[in-house]
């Protein structure tokens, strides 16, 4: 694969993906429950053409799940990289690979062309999947001394985790974003005038991370967003944005909290502070 080859993976619209999941299934006499199911299911899935057919194809070819589809979600939750790293049984996708090494090649390309663009991409695991706005990362500096100084904490906070002796600007950030939408990582969304990420990337991020790193991001990314809330300047809208990134964040912090031992005293000190 080139350099700057891009690794897309399809997402459907609603009704057809419940329709590729039916057709690789071959579930029997489907009922409205059934329905209501596999509605969640594709809906889980993020509606992603491949994810959604090896889903199907392990329904199939699995007679516990096949005769319970309610079944399925449970399992999916509990075994989500296992699941998503098989292969289809058939050339379904122009790639033929399993979802996990399909974005496990991009990300290695992203790491050769803009090497700062991983460890941002590790933070957005640890905040909202949508409405991802490059002010979370840049904030706006004034001639005030505490502005000032908040967007130099800010800077610092960031400096820290992408291990560059590149300044961290706003140069830095976009670059980062157009390598990471290059690779259908994250998506644009001119309407939010924001970035987005597929749930299954989001997911994906997360889970390929060991505890040590887990903890260390999920501490960043708390850092990150009370620096934001602490802020004096923010208006009203722009704190109801905030409002889904701090949510994720808490809940990562709540599964994880009970594994980190002194951190969790920093943890609690810096939820004081929001």
């Amino acid at each position: 694969m080139s350099q700057l080859q891009s690794v897309e993976v399809a997402e459907m619209e609603p009704l057809e993906a419940k329709e590729l999941f039916m057709k690789y299934s071959k579930l029997k006499a489907v009922s409205q429950e059934t329905e209501e199911e596999v509605d969640a299911i594709v809906g889980e899935l993020g509606c992603l053409a491949l994810a959604i057919t090896l889903a199907g194809s392990y329904v199939l070819t699995t007679p516990r799940l096949s005769s319970d589809i309610r079944r399925y979600l449970p399992e999916y939750h509990q075994r989500r990289q296992i699941l998503l790293n098989q292969k289809p049984l058939k050339l379904v996708h122009q790639y033929g690979e399993s979802i996990l090494t399909t974005w496990e090649t991009s990300m290695t390309a992203v790491a050769s062309q803009t090497p700062e663009a991983c460890p941002i991409l590790t933070l957005l695991a640890f905040l909202h999947f949508d409405d991802i706005f490059l002010d979370l990362f840049i904030q706006s500096e004034t001639d005030e001394t505490r502005e000032h100084q908040d967007a130099e904490k800010h800077k610092a906070l960031l400096q820290s985790i992408i291990l560059s002796a590149k300044p961290f600007d706003i140069y830095m950030v976009e670059a980062v974003f157009r390598t990471l939408q290059s690779y259908s990582l994250v998506q644009w969304k001119q309407d939010q005038n924001s970035y987005s990420m597929h749930k299954l990337v989001h997911a994906w991020t997360y889970a390929r991370l060991d505890r040590k790193q887990r903890h260390s991001f999920a501490i960043v990314a708390l850092q990150l967003l009370a620096h934001i809330v602490s802020s004096s300047k923010l208006d009203p809208a722009y704190k109801t944005r905030l409002i889904p990134h701090l949510m994720a964040n808490f809940a990562i912090i709540s599964d994880i909290y009970h594994e980190m031992g002194r951190d969790g005293e920093f943890i609690l000190g810096t939820l004081h502070k929001i």
